[in-house]
């Protein structure tokens, strides 16, 4: 299975990075999403109980969290990869420096969202309340999903994991900072 992940990969280089940047998006987001409502145990304990405008939302709310979550942690290497691989010239730069600054403006909007939101994400809040548990229960990443793991906020290992994360957008701030010298 991972060597056909490979040769896709490999493929599809030539056909364009950012069609590749899509396609992967639409398969993290998708796959994510249908993966964290079927394995969450609180989706199957209270989906019952909800109209159609709260089931509507609360899939609004996982495929854009998911979709978020692609963005601020996919991306860089994207950009990293178009950097590394791509001629120097200022007109290459050119076109890639819109996607590298959105990027840095997403990323240092979500650390200040962060920052003035209790260490907490808006979208997260609303999600758990949907499902009603408590607001600090944080957004269950691959890995949580993958392993059916739930942490509180104050848990250790959620803090340590919510600094990596911090320091990941740093570091993606940092790079695309750089590439604009």
């Amino acid at each position: 299975m991972r060597g056909f992940v490979f040769l896709y990969l490999l493929i599809y280089m030539s056909a364009g990075l950012f069609s590749l940047y899509i396609e992967l998006m639409i398969v993290f987001v998708v796959g994510m999403s249908i993966l964290e409502m079927v394995k969450n145990k609180y989706y199957k304990k209270y989906w019952g109980s909800y109209g159609l405008v709260d089931k509507a939302l609360l899939v609004g709310l996982v495929f854009f969290h998911n979709f978020l979550y692609y963005i601020l942690y996919f991306t860089i290497f994207f950009i990293i990869y178009h950097y590394v691989t791509k001629k120097k010239t200022r007109e290459s730069n050119k076109k890639n420096n819109w996607f590298v600054a959105l990027y840095l403006l997403l990323c240092i909007l979500l650390l200040l969202h962060w920052r003035t939101n209790n260490n907490m994400c808006q979208f997260t809040v609303w999600q758990n309340r949907y499902m009603k548990i408590a607001d600090d229960e944080g957004f269950r990443d691959p890995y949580n999903v993958f392993y059916d793991i739930y942490f509180y906020k104050d848990h250790p290992y959620k803090r340590a994991r919510g600094e990596i994360y911090r320091w990941f957008i740093f570091a993606s701030i940092a790079f695309c900072l750089w590439t604009f010298l």
